[in-house]
């Protein structure tokens, strides 16, 4: 499911009757001004599904909210499948480590493709193993 584009930003020159629809969103402004793109009842209806608060501000934590991954202010994650984020590897969560791994720096291009990079492979290693084990059948094989 895709919630783009999750956030409105008003112009800074803007005074017109968008700034104003915009100012008196369902949502207060984010610190950016940024604003979410979501009705109240469509996130009333997704924190009862889940079971998750939903966050505006990117202070989630992924196991109590839900919301975009903030990386910085004007980058984030979305989309993300709960089972490719929790997956690990030698005891670390692989997506929470790679962009702790790069806090506090501008994320490139590359970086971005890379991270897109890895979260297609995760998932694709994830479908691998599932099919690995209902072929397999029980752990260890004897």
């Amino acid at each position: 499911m895709s919630l783009a584009p999750l956030y409105l930003y008003p112009a800074p020159t803007e005074n017109s009757s968008r700034q104003k629809s915009l100012s008196s969103a369902d949502w207060p402004p984010g610190k950016d001004g940024r604003v979410p793109n979501l009705s109240p009842e469509f996130v009333a209806e997704m924190e009862e599904r889940l079971g998750l608060e939903f966050v505006t501000d990117g202070r989630g934590d992924r196991e109590s909210t839900f919301g975009p991954e903030d990386v910085f202010k004007s980058q984030y994650f979305e989309g993300v499948p709960p089972q490719v984020w929790e997956f690990q590897v030698g005891g670390y969560q692989v997506c929470d480590k790679w962009l702790k791994d790069r806090r506090g720096r501008q994320l490139s291009y590359d970086d971005l493709t890379a991270y897109q990079k890895m979260i297609v492979a995760l998932k694709e290693t994830i479908r691998l193993m599932e099919e690995v084990d209902s072929t397999v059948g029980e752990w260890p094989l004897e």
